[in-house]
């Protein structure tokens, strides 16, 4: 069996994920604390200006020279940054192969994920065994993937993942390549 790419294929990832881990390492992780954080800066920031711009008030008239600029220019420059960070995660967004029903075997390599790539060599093919076997083959050699495949005594695809950018005693996430070989055993 083969994987079926359409003419032009349509976005199949999310950028949500991405733009949410981004946002996380500013303010905290938990999503209520997301929400409080957005929330919080959409309120100072219309307060702020509201009340800079009203007119009719000669006693907040004299606020109207120096912080009416540094309010006006702090929103803009948050504006910005949250619209980079946007551009940064659509940038970095997740490989989501159409998989045909039936099909074990996936090639994959660093064009299709980009710097989101995992492992040192930069392709191989990723395989379901029977009883959900997931490995993977590169350069001659086979790993293994998930648990069911570490019982038959290969060695494991961490040996092969990349160092973690900001941990480096630690490997990059290979929660992906995980997935997909779930979705080739379906």
């Amino acid at each position: 069996m083969s994987i079926y790419f359409p003419e032009k294929p349509a976005p199949l990832y999310s950028t949500h994920h991405r733009f949410n881990s981004q946002i996380s390492k500013i303010h905290g992780s938990s999503p209520m604390g997301r929400d409080l954080f957005f929330t919080a800066l959409l309120f100072a920031l219309l307060g702020g200006l509201w009340v800079l711009n009203s007119p009719g008030q000669p006693e907040k008239a004299k606020l109207k020279g120096f912080l009416k600029i540094a309010v006006n220019l702090s929103g803009s420059l948050i504006g910005i940054a949250l619209g980079l960070i946007w551009v940064q995660a659509i940038n970095q967004s997740a490989y989501e192969p159409i998989i045909r029903p039936g099909t074990t075997r996936l090639n994959i390599s660093v064009q299709e994920f980009g710097k989101t790539w995992p492992l040192t060599p930069s392709s191989g093919t990723l395989e379901c065994l029977p009883d959900k076997k997931i490995v993977f083959h590169t350069q001659g050699k086979t790993y293994a993937v998930n648990g069911m495949a570490k019982l038959m005594k290969l060695p494991p695809l961490e040996k092969i993942a990349k160092q973690d950018l900001y941990i480096p005693s630690a490997r990059q996430d290979l929660s992906k390549i995980h997935a997909l070989g779930l979705r080739l055993c379906q």
